[in-house]
């Protein structure tokens, strides 16, 4: 199964919860967000799901919580590294940015 890396917390974990690409193929997500803390990640969720994920806030923070819980969350603001520019795609396959990670 081809692996893909996801760069947006908010539209990776959307394109999971409606079925664009299964969990299992995402390796982990590099994100722009910085959160240190359990608590910082409960807000952006709160938020996430009243916005990005309005359409199925319960299923996208059951998967929020899975690449969280398991360590497949990259967050290279937290040590003062630059965010990847999302404007070519927010999925990361075979090395090059794209919109459809099943391309």
């Amino acid at each position: 199964m081809k692996k893909v890396i996801g760069l947006s917390f908010s539209f990776c974990v959307r394109d999971i919860a409606d079925g664009r690409i299964k969990l299992e193929q995402v390796e982990k997500i590099v994100t722009a967000t910085a959160a240190p803390t359990p608590a910082v990640w409960d807000e952006l969720i709160e938020s996430y799901k009243a916005s990005y994920w309005d359409n199925n806030p319960v299923e996208c923070e059951r998967i929020a919580r899975y690449f969280i819980d398991n360590n497949k969350v990259e967050q290279p603001r937290l040590s003062g590294q630059e965010a990847r520019n999302i404007a070519a795609g927010h999925w990361l396959v075979n090395g090059r940015q794209t919109r459809n990670p099943l391309e």
